[in-house]
Protein backbone atom coordinates (compact mmCIF):
# COMPACT_ATOMS: atom_id res chain seq x y z
CA UNK A 1 0.00 0.00 0.00
CA UNK A 2 1.43 3.34 -1.04
CA UNK A 3 1.81 6.21 1.43
CA UNK A 4 -0.78 8.29 -0.44
CA UNK A 5 -3.34 5.46 -0.42
CA UNK A 6 -2.71 4.90 3.30
CA UNK A 7 -3.43 8.60 4.02
CA UNK A 8 -6.66 8.48 2.00
CA UNK A 9 -7.75 5.37 3.90
CA UNK A 10 -7.05 7.05 7.27
CA UNK A 11 -9.14 10.08 6.26
CA UNK A 12 -12.04 7.89 5.12
CA UNK A 13 -11.94 5.90 8.35
CA UNK A 14 -11.96 9.13 10.35
CA UNK A 15 -14.97 10.47 8.43
CA UNK A 16 -16.76 7.19 8.97
CA UNK A 17 -16.14 7.35 12.71
CA UNK A 18 -17.45 10.93 12.85
CA UNK A 19 -20.60 9.95 10.96
CA UNK A 20 -21.17 7.00 13.27
CA UNK A 21 -20.77 9.24 16.34
CA UNK A 22 -23.30 11.73 14.99
CA UNK A 23 -25.81 9.13 13.79
CA UNK A 24 -28.94 8.95 15.90
CA UNK A 25 -30.87 5.70 15.83
CA UNK A 26 -34.51 6.48 14.95
CA UNK A 27 -35.57 3.78 17.41
CA UNK A 28 -33.86 5.72 20.19
CA UNK A 29 -35.98 8.76 19.37
CA UNK A 30 -39.08 6.57 19.50
CA UNK A 31 -38.02 5.11 22.86
CA UNK A 32 -37.46 8.60 24.31
CA UNK A 33 -41.01 9.54 23.34
CA UNK A 34 -42.31 7.01 25.87
CA UNK A 35 -41.75 9.62 28.59
CA UNK A 36 -43.77 12.34 26.83
CA UNK A 37 -47.55 12.70 27.34
CA UNK A 38 -49.65 12.25 24.22
CA UNK A 39 -51.04 15.80 24.34
CA UNK A 40 -47.65 17.49 24.85
CA UNK A 41 -46.43 20.22 22.51
CA UNK A 42 -43.02 21.74 21.82
CA UNK A 43 -41.32 18.36 22.34
CA UNK A 44 -37.52 18.58 22.10
CA UNK A 45 -34.67 16.11 22.46
CA UNK A 46 -31.07 17.21 22.97
CA UNK A 47 -28.02 14.98 23.01
CA UNK A 48 -25.76 15.75 26.00
CA UNK A 49 -23.36 12.82 25.78
CA UNK A 50 -23.31 9.76 23.49
CA UNK A 51 -25.66 7.91 25.86
CA UNK A 52 -27.29 10.82 27.70
CA UNK A 53 -30.26 12.79 26.39
CA UNK A 54 -32.52 15.59 27.59
CA UNK A 55 -36.21 15.49 26.72
CA UNK A 56 -38.50 18.47 27.25
CA UNK A 57 -42.13 19.27 26.51
CA UNK A 58 -44.97 21.62 27.41
CA UNK A 59 -48.56 20.84 28.35
CA UNK A 60 -51.36 23.38 28.39
CA UNK A 61 -53.83 23.22 31.27
CA UNK A 62 -56.84 25.02 29.92
CA UNK A 63 -56.00 27.97 27.69
CA UNK A 64 -53.89 30.10 30.04
CA UNK A 65 -51.61 27.87 32.12
CA UNK A 66 -48.60 26.13 30.55
CA UNK A 67 -46.58 23.49 32.40
CA UNK A 68 -43.14 22.47 31.17
CA UNK A 69 -41.18 19.37 32.07
CA UNK A 70 -37.57 18.28 31.50
CA UNK A 71 -36.08 14.81 31.89
CA UNK A 72 -32.47 13.72 31.49
CA UNK A 73 -32.36 10.09 30.39
CA UNK A 74 -29.40 7.72 30.22
CA UNK A 75 -29.67 5.55 27.10
CA UNK A 76 -27.20 2.62 27.28
CA UNK A 77 -27.20 0.34 24.25
CA UNK A 78 -27.69 -2.99 25.99
CA UNK A 79 -29.73 -1.87 29.03
CA UNK A 80 -33.11 -0.22 29.60
CA UNK A 81 -33.26 3.57 29.55
CA UNK A 82 -33.47 5.23 32.95
CA UNK A 83 -34.18 8.77 34.11
CA UNK A 84 -31.29 10.40 36.00
CA UNK A 85 -32.85 13.86 36.49
CA UNK A 86 -36.45 15.00 36.59
CA UNK A 87 -37.25 18.72 36.81
CA UNK A 88 -40.85 18.04 37.78
CA UNK A 89 -43.61 20.13 36.15
CA UNK A 90 -43.22 23.87 36.49
CA UNK A 91 -45.04 26.85 35.06
CA UNK A 92 -43.59 28.04 31.76
CA UNK A 93 -44.44 27.99 28.09
CA UNK A 94 -41.09 27.48 26.38
CA UNK A 95 -38.05 25.33 27.17
CA UNK A 96 -34.56 25.54 25.68
CA UNK A 97 -31.79 23.00 26.32
CA UNK A 98 -28.27 23.90 25.25
CA UNK A 99 -24.83 22.50 26.12
CA UNK A 100 -22.24 25.25 26.72
CA UNK A 101 -18.73 23.99 25.82
CA UNK A 102 -17.22 27.11 27.46
CA UNK A 103 -17.94 25.45 30.82
CA UNK A 104 -16.71 21.90 31.49
CA UNK A 105 -17.59 19.53 34.33
CA UNK A 106 -16.05 16.05 34.45
CA UNK A 107 -14.88 16.64 30.88
CA UNK A 108 -18.34 17.38 29.48
CA UNK A 109 -20.04 20.71 28.69
CA UNK A 110 -22.50 22.09 31.21
CA UNK A 111 -26.10 21.93 30.06
CA UNK A 112 -28.28 25.04 30.38
CA UNK A 113 -31.99 24.31 30.72
CA UNK A 114 -34.05 27.50 30.54
CA UNK A 115 -37.79 27.98 30.83
CA UNK A 116 -39.53 31.15 29.69
CA UNK A 117 -42.43 32.59 31.68
CA UNK A 118 -44.03 35.46 29.86
CA UNK A 119 -41.86 38.32 28.64
CA UNK A 120 -39.76 39.15 31.69
CA UNK A 121 -39.06 35.96 33.61
CA UNK A 122 -36.72 33.04 32.94
CA UNK A 123 -35.92 30.05 35.14
CA UNK A 124 -32.50 28.50 34.55
CA UNK A 125 -31.06 25.18 35.67
CA UNK A 126 -27.38 24.52 34.90
CA UNK A 127 -26.66 20.80 34.94
CA UNK A 128 -23.38 18.92 35.27
CA UNK A 129 -23.09 15.21 34.51
CA UNK A 130 -21.63 12.80 37.03
CA UNK A 131 -20.95 9.11 36.55
CA UNK A 132 -24.47 7.92 37.29
CA UNK A 133 -26.41 11.08 38.03
CA UNK A 134 -26.96 14.75 37.27
CA UNK A 135 -26.00 17.63 39.54
CA UNK A 136 -27.79 21.00 39.50
CA UNK A 137 -24.86 23.43 39.72
CA UNK A 138 -26.89 26.63 39.84
CA UNK A 139 -30.59 27.45 39.73
CA UNK A 140 -31.66 31.03 39.09
CA UNK A 141 -35.06 32.60 38.53
CA UNK A 142 -34.83 36.11 37.11
CA UNK A 143 -35.36 38.30 34.04
CA UNK A 144 -32.93 36.37 31.85
CA UNK A 145 -29.29 35.42 31.39
CA UNK A 146 -26.36 35.73 29.00
CA UNK A 147 -22.89 34.21 28.74
CA UNK A 148 -20.21 36.81 27.96
CA UNK A 149 -16.40 36.69 27.71
CA UNK A 150 -14.86 39.13 30.19
CA UNK A 151 -11.50 40.45 31.29
CA UNK A 152 -8.11 40.15 29.61
CA UNK A 153 -8.39 36.37 29.61
CA UNK A 154 -11.91 36.51 28.07
CA UNK A 155 -13.26 34.23 30.76
CA UNK A 156 -16.79 32.98 30.06
CA UNK A 157 -19.09 34.56 32.65
CA UNK A 158 -22.73 33.80 33.37
CA UNK A 159 -24.70 37.07 33.57
CA UNK A 160 -27.97 37.06 35.48
CA UNK A 161 -30.37 39.94 34.74
CA UNK A 162 -33.04 41.19 37.11
CA UNK A 163 -35.24 44.05 35.93
CA UNK A 164 -34.32 45.60 32.57
CA UNK A 165 -37.47 47.75 32.66
CA UNK A 166 -36.12 49.61 35.73
CA UNK A 167 -32.37 49.76 36.42
CA UNK A 168 -30.89 46.32 35.86
CA UNK A 169 -28.01 45.41 38.16
CA UNK A 170 -26.77 42.11 36.70
CA UNK A 171 -25.00 39.53 38.83
CA UNK A 172 -21.93 37.82 37.40
CA UNK A 173 -20.91 34.22 38.04
CA UNK A 174 -17.58 32.60 37.19
CA UNK A 175 -17.22 28.85 36.77
CA UNK A 176 -14.43 27.36 38.92
CA UNK A 177 -14.61 23.86 37.49
CA UNK A 178 -16.71 22.71 40.45
CA UNK A 179 -19.20 25.52 41.11
CA UNK A 180 -20.37 29.00 40.09
CA UNK A 181 -19.36 31.85 42.36
CA UNK A 182 -20.18 35.56 42.38
CA UNK A 183 -17.48 37.48 40.51
CA UNK A 184 -19.38 40.76 40.14
CA UNK A 185 -16.67 42.82 41.90
CA UNK A 186 -13.97 41.49 39.57
CA UNK A 187 -15.26 43.20 36.41
CA UNK A 188 -15.88 46.90 37.23
CA UNK A 189 -15.76 47.96 33.56
CA UNK A 190 -18.88 45.88 32.92
CA UNK A 191 -20.81 48.02 35.42
CA UNK A 192 -19.03 51.33 34.78
CA UNK A 193 -20.49 51.61 31.29
CA UNK A 194 -23.97 50.96 32.67
CA UNK A 195 -24.02 53.54 35.45
CA UNK A 196 -22.26 56.19 33.37
CA UNK A 197 -24.94 55.89 30.69
CA UNK A 198 -27.41 57.49 33.13
CA UNK A 199 -25.29 60.66 33.49
CA UNK A 200 -26.63 62.84 36.32
CA UNK A 201 -30.22 61.61 35.96
CA UNK A 202 -29.86 59.74 39.26
CA UNK A 203 -30.71 62.99 41.08
CA UNK A 204 -34.30 62.62 39.85
CA UNK A 205 -34.63 58.92 40.68
CA UNK A 206 -37.12 57.49 43.15
CA UNK A 207 -35.52 55.84 46.22
CA UNK A 208 -35.76 52.32 44.77
CA UNK A 209 -34.16 53.35 41.46
CA UNK A 210 -31.50 55.36 43.29
CA UNK A 211 -30.54 52.33 45.39
CA UNK A 212 -30.11 50.18 42.26
CA UNK A 213 -28.06 52.95 40.64
CA UNK A 214 -25.87 53.21 43.76
CA UNK A 215 -25.12 49.52 43.59
CA UNK A 216 -24.20 49.87 39.89
CA UNK A 217 -21.82 52.71 40.76
CA UNK A 218 -20.23 50.71 43.59
CA UNK A 219 -19.72 47.65 41.38
CA UNK A 220 -18.28 49.99 38.74
CA UNK A 221 -15.65 51.22 41.20
CA UNK A 222 -17.14 54.59 42.25
CA UNK A 223 -17.81 54.05 45.97
CA UNK A 224 -18.01 57.79 46.69
CA UNK A 225 -20.82 58.28 44.18
CA UNK A 226 -22.62 55.19 45.50
CA UNK A 227 -22.60 56.57 49.05
CA UNK A 228 -23.82 59.99 47.86
CA UNK A 229 -26.74 58.41 46.01
CA UNK A 230 -27.63 56.21 49.00
CA UNK A 231 -27.67 59.27 51.25
CA UNK A 232 -30.14 60.96 48.91
CA UNK A 233 -32.35 57.84 48.97
CA UNK A 234 -32.15 57.80 52.76
CA UNK A 235 -33.32 61.43 52.94
CA UNK A 236 -36.17 60.75 50.53
CA UNK A 237 -37.32 57.76 52.56
CA UNK A 238 -37.28 59.88 55.69
CA UNK A 239 -40.02 62.02 54.16
CA UNK A 240 -42.25 59.07 53.24
CA UNK A 241 -44.70 56.91 55.12
CA UNK A 242 -42.74 54.04 56.70
CA UNK A 243 -45.41 51.42 55.99
CA UNK A 244 -45.35 52.22 52.28
CA UNK A 245 -41.57 52.05 51.92
CA UNK A 246 -40.68 49.05 54.10
CA UNK A 247 -39.35 46.94 51.20
CA UNK A 248 -37.28 49.86 49.90
CA UNK A 249 -35.89 50.51 53.38
CA UNK A 250 -34.78 46.88 53.60
CA UNK A 251 -33.17 47.19 50.16
CA UNK A 252 -31.36 50.33 51.32
CA UNK A 253 -30.05 48.52 54.40
CA UNK A 254 -28.84 45.53 52.38
CA UNK A 255 -26.95 47.64 49.82
CA UNK A 256 -25.48 49.89 52.54
CA UNK A 257 -24.20 46.81 54.40
CA UNK A 258 -22.80 45.27 51.21
CA UNK A 259 -20.85 48.44 50.38
CA UNK A 260 -19.55 48.74 53.95
CA UNK A 261 -18.43 45.11 53.87
CA UNK A 262 -16.69 45.65 50.54
CA UNK A 263 -17.72 42.42 48.81
CA UNK A 264 -20.76 40.36 47.87
CA UNK A 265 -21.83 37.27 49.77
CA UNK A 266 -20.43 34.11 48.17
CA UNK A 267 -17.88 36.04 46.10
CA UNK A 268 -15.12 34.25 44.18
CA UNK A 269 -11.52 34.57 45.15
CA UNK A 270 -9.81 36.97 42.68
CA UNK A 271 -8.36 35.32 39.59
Amino acid sequence: MTTRLRKVLIVLLGLGAMAAAQYVNPQKMTDLRQYVPADAVDVRTTRIEPELWAVSWTEWRGVTVAKSHVLVVRTPRAKPFHVVWDSGPFQGEGTAIQPYPQFKYNGYPLVFVSVTRGVRQTELFVLGTQQKSIRVLIHINSAGFDVEPMGKQKLPVLVEHFDPSMIDVPQLYRWTGEKFCDCSRQFPEFYKFRYQSYGMDWQTFSPSLAINFARLAWLGGDTALAKTVLEQARRQLGNKNGALSGATRRQLGEVTTEIARGHSTGACAPK
